[in-house]
């Protein structure tokens, strides 16, 4: 996996309006739980180290072809990339790397976060979280 730098990442990161720490946002979400948009934009941009790390964890994972509902949502993901890491990791972070890895992923209604077709006999996804 050939990884693209800081500059490279906040290029990226560009390219989804909506995405900020908190991963995948509306103006409603941000009102509604008073998310300051510029500021956790900032902050994910700032957080390369973790998108970083998330793109190492998730590389080593298995996938399905697709994503659906009952895909793992990054939610539950950010827990065991977290505890893998042993540090708190943003879960705009983990959002970005799935899309920056391009993997197989949906929206789930009006959530921050994403379904990610982990395959669910992958050993990643059933470790010890």
């Amino acid at each position: 996996m050939v990884l693209c730098n800081r500059e490279e990442f906040q290029q990226f990161v560009e390219k989804f309006p909506n995405l900020c720490a908190s991963g995948m946002v509306t103006p409603e979400y941000c009102r509604l739980f008073k998310v300051d948009f510029p500021s956790s934009r900032r902050q994910l941009i700032e957080a390369y180290d973790d998108f970083a790390a998330c793109c190492h964890w998730l590389s080593g994972c298995r996938y399905d072809d697709y994503a659906t509902h009952f895909s793992p949502g990054t939610d539950r993901l950010l827990t065991k990339v977290s505890a893998a890491l042993g540090r708190n990791i943003l879960h705009g972070s983990l959002v970005a790397a799935v899309l920056y890895l391009e993997l197989p992923h949906m929206i789930p209604g009006n959530s921050p976060g994403l379904s990610v077709g982990v395959s669910r006999f992958c050993p990643r996804l059933h470790a010890s979280a």
